[in-house]
């Protein structure tokens, strides 16, 4: 039955085939050339004078996430064709096959019954498949999945810890180079070895370069007292306790993951032994007591508290020896804590606030307020005190991992002004070394750094993987 009157109706499934079909040929020109563009500066350092299949493959890949093609990808799932979401293994084979296919339906000319691809999708997938084992290692045998875990300071000193994850599944560990150092990742490496002879697990060591740290720096700090955490479950149920550091050798907390340190005095360094006690009256005068774990290394010790306390300095600590149950404990030495750093002030930001982004050297501070207005915005220190130079008003900034997403506003003699545009509803409390992200500016970074180069001879000769994940380009 027919119309008179004209009617707008969904365009044809064939001019829409038509018109993907010219995308994805364009895509596949374009991934071609930015390829041959990434390969080129290599060509140098390539003797034979070509690459490897593989190589190519991966500068395709590289070429490829380079577009946003989210647009593209839904339009192929319309018409029930492959949005590219498996393309990793072999990505001209997929793009040919796709064309050869669009061609078909549209009944274009030119349908090639050869595959010109630099190998076949199957071939492609096999070497995806033999790559991943050598670098990961055979599968379990209950999941066709290697579980990579990045291991927290505690990994150090937590045995326990250590030996559940390769019970629980975890077939690589990784160990992110930008905390801690040597010694602990040392610690880490030997349990790991030590839990995989005892379960007859094989577990790969990944150690990933910390790169340029393009984190918020400092924060000014409140007063010496420190907030003892110990872990609890889902009901509240204490299922970890609460560690810190004794120090002899004390320094400014630095801007890695590693726990909190106080200082205490040399002579009483030397009488610590694994099991000893302190015992003390926190804040909020209550009974605490901190176990002597072992020593971290000649200036460190580990000590665990099983409730959560409040340490302060000009508290007193009486250290007693490890001892049975008795009435009477012998008293070894008391002290009294001195001054320490206290912990970092909080910097609450929400959305459409200001926060001025500042060189390294200035510390991190929340907003002033006087009568209700507005003084002085909230500050963040940006390690990469250099980024500031580079970047541009409308250009958008990232902190920690997207939480918190801003646009410049305006450059000063301070620093960057920031509008935040992006946060959770009550707000983001900024903290130190979280990431900045600066997606549009143009840093103009070295690979590697000076802390890299160090870092790859200890990684050299105790990891299996080296990761290379925070760079801006090679």
């Amino acid at each position: 039955m027919h119309s008179d009157t004209q009617q707008d109706f969904p365009e044809s499934c064939e001019n829409t085939l038509k018109k993907i079909l010219t995308e994805v040929i364009e895509l596949r020109q374009e991934i071609i050339i930015k390829a041959n563009q990434r390969l080129q500066k290599y060509q140098y350092y390539n003797q034979s004078g070509t690459f490897s299949d593989s190589a190519y493959n991966l500068a395709h890949y590289l070429a490829m996430r380079q577009f946003d093609l989210r647009h593209l990808q839904d339009r192929l799932s319309h018409v029930s064709l492959t949005s590219l979401g498996r393309a990793e293994g072999s990505v001209l084979p997929t793009l040919d096959s796709l064309i050869d296919i669009l061609k078909r339906a549209t009944d274009s000319q030119n349908v090639s019954n050869e595959n010109s691809c630099i190998f076949f999708y199957a071939q492609g997938q096999q070497l995806l498949e033999q790559h991943t084992m050598e670098l990961f290692g055979p599968y379990r045998k209950h999941g066709r999945a290697h579980i990579m875990v990045t291991l927290p300071s505690e990994a150090s000193w937590d045995y326990v810890l250590v030996k559940s994850m390769l019970e629980k599944g975890m077939s690589c560990a990784r160990i992110n180079c930008a905390h801690d150092d040597p010694i602990i990742w040392q610690e880490m490496i030997n349990n790991i070895r030590q839990a995989e002879t005892e379960l007859n697990r094989s577990c790969r060591i990944l150690m990933d370069l910390a790169g340029h740290k393009i984190r918020t720096s400092n924060i000014a700090l409140g007063p010496s007292i420190h907030h003892l955490h110990v872990k609890k479950d889902r009901t509240g149920k204490i299922v970890a306790p609460a560690h810190l550091i004794l120090t002899a050798d004390y320094e400014s907390p630095s801007l890695d993951n590693s726990l909190f340190r106080v200082p205490i005095p040399k002579s009483l360094h030397k009488k610590l032994k694994p099991g000893a006690s302190l015992a003390f009256i926190d804040k909020q005068h209550k009974q605490r007591t901190l176990k002597v774990e072992h020593a971290l290394s000649d200036t460190d010790w580990l000590v665990s508290c099983d409730k959560s306390a409040y340490l302060v300095s000009g508290c007193s600590l009486t250290l007693t020896p490890h001892q049975k149950k008795t009435t009477h404990k012998e008293v070894i030495e008391k002290f009294t804590l001195g001054e320490f750093a206290g912990e970092p002030l909080d910097i609450q930001i929400h959305k459409n606030n200001a926060l001025l982004l500042t060189p390294s050297d200035i510390d991190g501070k929340p907003a002033e307020y006087k009568d209700g207005i507005l003084i002085h915005p909230a500050q963040i220190g940006c390690t990469l005190s250099s980024a500031l130079e580079k970047l541009s008003i409308g250009q958008p900034v990232w902190i920690d991992d997207g939480k918190i997403g801003a646009v410049v506003e305006a450059l000063t003699e301070q620093g960057a002004l920031l509008r935040i545009t992006e946060a959770k509803m009550g707000g983001v409390c900024i903290k130190s070394d979280k990431g900045i992200n600066f997606p549009e500016a143009q840093l103009n970074l070295p690979p590697l750094t000076k802390k890299d180069l160090k870092d790859l001879d200890f990684v050299c000769n105790h990891a299996d993987l080296v990761g290379f994940s925070f760079i801006e380009t090679l």
